[in-house]
């Protein structure tokens, strides 16, 4: 599925809204209880299936209580301040993305949308690590193209999945020397503004070690697969990854998130 980094400019959550997904959690805690417990009080034991039901049922009900719960936090969530406009210096920073078995218009797109950042080229560095198989034709002629941009492009390959795509990231922030590193997908296309709006947010907020932004799917109108992921991702970083940021448990996964090199004391 074709991916997109849209960054936009930080909606607050007005208290309405807060106060409307507060009810909305309360209720789907309220519903989901009664349903479970309706289901657990009625059901026919004696029916093979009906464990299994049960179990499953179960499962459900924690799915949409964590749903909930997180609906509920929203109502403490501050969203961050963003000085991008106000940047006097453009600190170093690292652009990251691993590729394994990719086909090439996939690397091509990746590095024309990268070609088109707006960010001082000085400070600016791409990192790309490779997984090849054996057989397999490397996109090193994508990447080179950045440096015929005059990008500063560290064009890495491993000849293992050691780690797989975690380890593919391990080997580059072993030889990163900016301040900040950002890291995307291979499917990525990042809007101009990207590299520029993220330091803004960092900079704007020295206590973050780690920031996480959204993604959204520019094909999601295609099919049924495309439209639920996007809503997946909707709930995801709309819903979840707010009200677990208010709790600071909010857990980092390996792509779409900005970070400082060195952790804060």
């Amino acid at each position: 599925m074709k991916k997109n980094i849209l960054i936009k400019k930080s909606k607050r959550f007005k208290p309405r809204k807060k106060f409307y997904f507060f009810l909305l959690g309360l209720s789907l805690i309220y519903t989901t209880s009664l349903l479970t417990l309706y289901n657990a009080l009625h059901i026919n034991y004696v029916l093979p299936l009906s464990h299994l039901f049960l179990f499953v049922h179960i499962i459900w009900f924690i799915i949409v209580l964590n749903i909930a719960v997180n609906m509920i936090r929203l109502y403490r969530y501050k969203p961050l301040n963003c000085k991008n406009s106000t940047l006097k210096e453009y600190p170093t920073v690292s652009l990251v993305t691993v590729a394994y078995n990719e086909p090439e218009e996939v690397s091509d797109l990746f590095v024309e949308a990268v070609a088109k950042i707006d960010y001082p080229r000085d400070k600016l560095e791409v990192i790309i690590v490779e997984d090849l198989k054996d057989s397999a034709p490397s996109n090193a002629n994508s990447f080179n193209r950045l440096k015929e941009k005059n990008f500063d492009v560290t064009y890495i390959t491993r000849n293992n999945r050691d780690g797989f795509r975690g380890g593919a990231l391990n080997t580059a922030l072993k030889n990163i020397k900016s301040k900040y590193v950002i890291v995307l997908d291979i499917d990525h296309l990042p809007l101009p503004n990207l590299i520029k709006k993220l330091v803004g947010y960092v900079e704007a907020n020295p206590k973050y070690d780690v920031i996480m932004f959204p993604q959204k799917f520019r094909n999601k109108g295609d099919n049924a697969i495309t439209l639920a992921a996007n809503l997946g991702y909707e709930l995801d970083y709309g819903v979840l990854r707010k009200g677990s940021s208010t709790l600071n448990s909010a857990f980092c996964v390996g792509s779409n998130w900005i970070g400082r090199t060195e952790k804060n004391s």
